[in-house]
């Protein structure tokens, strides 16, 4: 689990004006964030700690049967595997 944190004020701050109504007139349960923003405000360490956990914990997570069968031939047959059956 990651614990990095953001102030409340800064995500608020980079939202479009359209969320920015929304947010006023509706409340928080409609307002959409932006992730890349978000991580864009983080300290330079922060971001890069984030960034590192996050891999981490991604790439433990990843197996080939996340992957269509199609979307793995094509990998292989880019990097000049020929793939003759599968």
């Amino acid at each position: 689990m990651l614990y990095t944190y953001v102030n409340l004020q800064k995500i608020i701050d980079t939202l479009p004006c359209y969320e920015k109504t929304r947010l006023e007139t509706e409340g928080a349960a409609n307002v959409q964030v932006c992730l890349e923003d978000i991580i864009e405000l983080l300290a330079p360490y922060e971001k890069e700690e984030f960034l590192n956990k996050y891999n981490e914990q991604s790439a433990d997570k990843i197996s080939l049967d996340d992957f269509d069968d199609d979307e793995i031939v094509d990998y292989l047959q880019q990097r000049g595997y020929e793939i003759t059956d599968w």
